[in-house]
């Protein structure tokens, strides 16, 4: 079943513990972030590796979703300013999405019950287990860049 939730936005499905953008016009944010096919510009998803996942969305207008409701009942944060969102652009542009492998983990992966993150941008999944900085993960350093941002913005709303 869906659910469907309308927001300045556009629309958004949540259905088991997804978030969408579908239909949503082009969203404007007074930033270098240009407009989309849809108005999400990012999402990350953390596993704790016990099956429980958390999600930060964060999308064109800076707005913010967090799957974190102890903080933020409803899902939705304060907007994220100019001087936040446009560094996670440009380095999620700076990626190069395209081009990087859709996971990043050490040999003999998957452990059990390790942690994993992974980033969504532009439709394609880039997987990090358990930790970007963990050895043999060997991500490529304009990736790191750009999960560090993701994550920092993360780490704000989920303590």
């Amino acid at each position: 079943m869906s659910v469907k939730v309308v927001v300045a936005l556009g629309a958004l499905v949540m259905q088991a513990g997804a978030v969408s953008a579908v239909a949503a016009p082009a969203a404007t944010t007074g930033c270098r972030v240009p407009d989309g096919p849809t108005a999400v510009l990012v999402e990350m998803v953390y596993s704790n590796g016990w099956g429980t996942s958390e999600r930060l969305v964060i999308f064109r207008s800076g707005r913010v979703w967090t799957s974190w409701p102890p903080m933020f009942p409803g899902g939705y944060t304060p907007r994220l300013p100019c001087s936040k969102i446009a560094p996670v652009y440009d380095a999620l542009e700076r990626a190069r999405f395209a081009t990087l492998r859709r996971e990043y983990v050490p040999d003999g992966w998957p452990f059990p019950d390790a942690p994993s993150a992974s980033i969504t941008y532009l439709g394609r999944t880039v997987t990090v287990g358990p930790d970007i900085r963990y050895p043999g993960v060997d991500a490529p350093q304009r990736f790191v860049r750009a999960f560090e941002l993701v994550s920092r913005v993360f780490s704000a709303y989920h303590p």
